[in-house]
């Protein structure tokens, strides 16, 4: 068994990943990275597990390896859909809805990309949500530069798919509104599209 001292050393090492992330030290971080992941499995903390599946998908991500990026932030968020720990779903589904973007796989890309908007619309996470709204700008301007038209989902049709029911789970318990949450989510998404058109 882990001591709380090897524990602790190991949240500690972990902040020092930004870092050196920054400096493009890329294997240092990973090396980092793969210690802290091991201790902190070994002592089933699945919050740090976690966060350390998500930093080494973004590790991933900036050596241009996007299939191992993605399937990281996969395993980061089953763990975070295991907590209740909503803002780092929202975070893993923002993630794993950019990396499958740049993958060209679009269709599944919104669909994680919706999920991240309702979490953040949920949690009444302004500062979250102004940057899905700003992102969702951009694909939809990138998508009217090629003559097409961005769209994101129905909310019944995300929450229909199996790996979403975490996030229908959450929002039965939290005893949301659908329609009206439909309706929240469709007055967003026509003020950005003015917003573009404009």
């Amino acid at each position: 068994m882990l001591g709380e001292g090897e524990h602790a050393l190991a949240r500690n090492r972990f902040n020092r990943y930004g870092p050196l992330l920054s400096l493009g030290r890329l294997v240092e971080a990973e090396q980092i990275l793969e210690s802290c992941l091991a201790v902190f499995r070994g002592v089933v903390d699945l919050s740090m597990e976690a966060s350390v599946l998500s930093a080494l998908g973004d590790l991933w991500y900036r050596r241009g390896d996007l299939e191992q990026a993605a399937g990281l932030e996969r395993q980061a968020l089953a763990a975070r859909n295991r907590l209740f720990d909503l803002e780092g779903r929202s975070i893993s589904h923002g993630n794993l809805a950019d990396y499958l973007d740049h993958l060209g796989v679009t269709e599944e890309a919104a669909r994680y990309r919706l999920a991240r908007i309702v979490y953040d619309l949920v949690m009444r996470h302004g500062e979250f949500l102004a940057t899905d709204l700003g992102n969702l700008a951009i694909l939809m301007r990138r998508a009217a530069a090629s003559e097409k038209r961005y769209e994101l989902p129905r909310l019944a049709e995300l929450l229909a798919r199996p790996e979403f029911e975490p996030l229908q789970r959450t929002l039965t318990e939290w005893k949301v509104g659908l329609d009206e949450l439909q309706a929240k989510i469709d007055q967003q998404v026509e003020e950005v599209r003015r917003g573009v058109e404009a």
